[in-house]
């Protein structure tokens, strides 16, 4: 049996696994454009913006395509009490197979990743996040979120990210 049908027959068995996602939790942000001349204030290209995307990053990620895939994605992370929370909590919400259990820690920025592109190169990563370790009030909530959601699903699989 080749890898193509070994696959065949075991993705539709996805639709009856549930599998915890416990992880950092991110929005990415594309920004497209056409770079046509250098700036004048530093040699740097100037893109001219033409389109933006938003996707799921990180954990989210993975939760999106564990659901794309068949399984049942609950996703435990942490977000900040901001804008960007606010569309990962909206980006979850619309996507089909997925069980999104966010907890809110004010004190932290959600992680945005926005990548500059032009011509299909990548000119720019802007990472706006908090490098350091989430307090341990926080790490509490998400250990009891994720055993919560472990006792009360049968969850087949987990995966930390």
């Amino acid at each position: 049996m080749t890898v193509n049908q070994s696959l065949h027959n075991w993705l539709p068995k996805l639709g009856n696994v549930a599998v915890l996602c416990v992880g950092d939790v991110m929005l990415d942000q594309y920004v497209y454009g056409d770079v046509d001349r250098v700036s004048p204030e530093a040699p740097i290209p100037v893109l001219n913006v033409n389109r933006r995307a938003q996707a799921m990053g990180g954990a989210g990620n993975v939760a999106c395509n564990i659901a794309a895939l068949g399984a049942t994605a609950n996703l435990v992370a942490v977000i900040g009490d901001d804008d960007a929370g606010a569309r990962v909590r909206d980006l979850l919400s619309n996507w089909d197979g997925t069980e999104p259990h966010l907890l809110v820690d004010p004190d932290r920025p959600t992680t945005v990743k926005t990548r500059f592109i032009a011509g299909g190169q990548q000119l720019l990563r802007a990472d706006d996040e908090s490098a350091g370790d989430i307090a341990a009030n926080v790490l509490d909530r998400v250990v009891e979120a994720a055993t919560s959601v472990a006792g009360a699903s049968s969850i087949g699989a987990a995966i930390l990210s």
